[in-house]
């Protein structure tokens, strides 16, 4: 069903004055653009990037696939986590009640950014969550976790309150299960630092189009 809807021309408001339209203006005008008329143009915009490629071959729907393939994978990331802590029909299951639900159902079908910061903060937390689960010895983990933040700070802001609280998480997680405070405040350091530098290129880009 989701399929027969993606095929048909987006007409959904935010898709048509935002999340396509000003990548559509970085196109006509060969780079980023200000549009001083609209303050969301200033709004991070990572999943929007993808966007430029149906739209530089005058493919708009296909934005749409894009968006629901970002539910898939949050599913996959659910499917991966309960089948590995619960059991295969638990990860099935997680997958059937993830994309089931109404709002996902939906989002799966507009050119929006939400289904990138759903797989995106969802990544970040089961990676922190492996980072812990293997005693908080194997950094690849925590890197994975910083990264996958970035990117969901930089796909929207409605991501600095996970940032907020998974930071905060990740210090009083690790001091908790170590004892080690000074080692737990480095923990989220290292978390935060990689977390702001792989977002930080949307803040320059507002700082050289406006000054602030």
């Amino acid at each position: 069903i989701e399929i027969i809807l993606n095929l048909t021309p987006p007409i959904s408001r935010d898709a048509l004055i935002h999340h396509l339209a000003i990548p559509k203006l970085w196109l006509t005008n060969g780079g980023f653009y200000e549009t001083k008329w609209a303050s969301f143009s200033y709004y991070p915009m990572n999943v929007d990037l993808l966007y430029l490629i149906p739209l530089y071959f005058n493919m708009d729907y296909m934005a749409k696939f894009i968006h629901m393939s970002f539910g898939i994978g949050t599913a996959l990331l659910i499917y991966q986590y309960l089948k590995n802590k619960v059991s295969p029909l638990a990860g099935l299951l997680g997958i059937l009640v993830f994309l089931s639900t109404p709002m996902i159902f939906r989002l799966s079908t507009e050119a929006y950014v939400d289904l990138g910061l759903a797989f995106f903060t969802t990544a970040s937390i089961l990676a922190f969550i492996r980072y812990r689960d293997g005693e908080f010895k194997e950094f690849k983990w925590l890197f994975l976790s910083s990264m996958a933040m970035g990117l969901a700070l930089g796909t929207k802001y409605n991501a600095l309150i996970a940032w907020f609280f998974l930071l905060a998480s990740i210090i009083f997680v690790y001091s908790k299960s170590t004892g080690e405070q000074w080692k737990a405040i480095r923990c989220g350091l290292i978390f935060f630092i990689i977390s702001f530098l792989i977002f930080s290129p949307w803040l320059i880009k507002n700082i050289l189009l406006t000054g602030n």
